[in-house]
């Protein structure tokens, strides 16, 4: 169960959405399989979803941690034979196991977005940090990728709120406010903070309008896009690599949609 907990939880901290969580395409092992309808939010939004097939919106961004205890159910289900000769006994195993399975993700999801936020404690007002910081992204509509990255440049003053993301959100101060009284209380050094945070938050992500044009290219016989941002990729976290406008979601407002073959 920790397995699969914690790779959610890495979906959802790099802003993954898988598309199509469906059991069979989940593993015990906790990996990522099928990739076919797959895509990276840009804006954070946690209702945001791609695949042209989820036209209800069940395996949207948000979604997926409930998703995630389902599709555990029905294993579940098939298993009560296996765990114990009596049945209601099996029954009862089973579902404790799988009342830890929230708790078990929002542990891991907490503790890796305090990380992204520069705090390694969690605490209940560390969660509520990190809950009322979602909220400023997704009212004002923030880039998910983008927020972190420019979060490290405005802790270390290299950038002003002014200059970023978070320009237009007027609530987006007195959090900061919130969150300085926290890193103070981490008592570490302001500049090993924001190295580890821009070791946490990519400033490249697979972003989809860029993935479009490269396959494009790559059907007409370009592969120059597609061979420049696989070495992109390789290092996500590389300020210096590649070019401003692969980091930058799309500027146009056109809903982006995946498929099963994508």
């Amino acid at each position: 169960m920790r397995n699969q907990t914690r790779l959610v939880s890495k979906w959802m901290n790099i802003g993954f959405i898988h598309g199509v969580m469906n059991t069979d395409n989940m593993t015990v092992s906790g990996e990522t399989i099928d990739y076919g309808p797959c895509a990276f939010m840009d804006y954070y939004d946690p209702k945001t979803v791609f695949s042209s097939i989820d036209v209800a919106g069940r395996y949207c961004y948000g979604n997926q941690p409930a998703i995630l205890v389902w599709n555990l159910s029905k294993l579940a289900e098939a298993l009560i034979p296996l765990i114990d000769d009596n049945e209601q006994k099996s029954i009862e195993k089973l579902t404790e196991v799988l009342q830890a399975v929230m708790p078990s993700f929002e542990k891991y999801f907490y503790s890796e977005m305090g990380e992204k936020l520069g705090i390694d404690s969690i605490n209940q007002n560390n969660i509520n940090l990190v809950k009322d910081y979602l909220k400023i992204l997704d009212s004002n509509s923030i880039d998910f990728t983008l927020s972190f990255r420019d979060l490290s440049k405005i802790l270390n003053k290299s950038k002003s709120i002014e200059d970023s993301v978070f320009k237009n959100s007027g609530d987006f101060k007195k959090w900061t406010e919130d969150w300085m009284i926290k890193i103070v209380t981490e008592k570490t050094n302001l500049k090993d903070i924001t190295k580890k945070m821009d070791l946490t938050n990519p400033c490249s992500i697979p972003r989809n309008h860029i993935i479009e044009d490269a396959l494009e290219n790559a059907v007409n016989g370009d592969m120059n896009l597609i061979n420049e941002i696989h070495e992109l990729y390789k290092n996500p976290f590389d300020e210096n690599g590649g070019a401003e406008i692969f980091k930058k979601p799309s500027e146009t407002n056109t809903p982006y949609v995946t498929f099963c073959g994508t």
